[in-house]
């Protein structure tokens, strides 16, 4: 991502708006947070979430990975190659919202609206398994993921689900999307492969 500013913004969600949801998001200031919350789907409403103390700054491309690795029972925020923060997900049975993923927009009918992301996306991929500290590397060092994704999204080229309204830019590999921070962002559809289960 390459963030224009400092405020608060959202990279990626998938938020059902009743309790069930996972998020990765720009802090004001530039933190990184990662929150995670079962819903319906587990036997409670657990919820976890932690910010980096390191910051990302603004018109710089950095590479953000949020990481919920079941068999450790922790979650896992990386910036840049770097691990910056580690928390306990005890409790966290699973998140399965059956809504839409977005990308650079937590869903307006969340409690508190709309997030949107102001700068450009590259490169997003969602996997099945925790990545390995390697492998996080070696992604963030190619336009190619590192093992079979549940999702990708390159943006080398804009399909139907992309928005008109979004501007294709020099990414950090080939083309990326830009986001106006208004009410751009990409609806990259819904399936079970995107919901987090037992």
């Amino acid at each position: 991502v390459k963030v224009s500013g400092t405020s608060a913004q959202t990279i990626l969600s998938n938020n059902d708006g009743s309790g069930a949801y996972y998020i990765l998001n720009v802090q004001s200031g530039g933190a990184i947070r990662l929150a995670l919350s079962e819903g319906a789907c587990g036997t409670g409403s657990t919820f976890k979430w932690d910010v980096t103390t390191d910051t990302i700054t603004a018109d710089a491309w950095h590479h953000i990975v949020g990481i919920m690795d079941r068999s450790a029972v922790e979650a896992y925020i990386y910036i840049d190659g770097t691990l910056k923060k580690t928390f306990s997900i005890s409790g966290l049975e699973g998140i399965c919202t059956g809504n839409d993923l977005e990308i650079g927009r937590e869903d307006a009918g969340v409690p508190g609206g709309s997030s949107y992301f102001n700068g450009t996306i590259d490169e997003v991929r969602i996997y099945n398994r925790a990545l390995s500290a390697q492998e996080i590397l070696d992604g963030m060092n190619s336009p190619y993921p590192v093992d079979r994704a549940v999702a990708s999204y390159s943006f080398e080229k804009v399909d139907s689900k992309a928005w008109d309204t979004h501007n294709v830019v020099k990414g950090k590999y080939g083309s990326a999307l830009s986001f106006d921070g208004v009410d751009d962002y990409v609806d990259a559809g819904k399936g079970a492969n995107l919901d987090i289960t037992k």
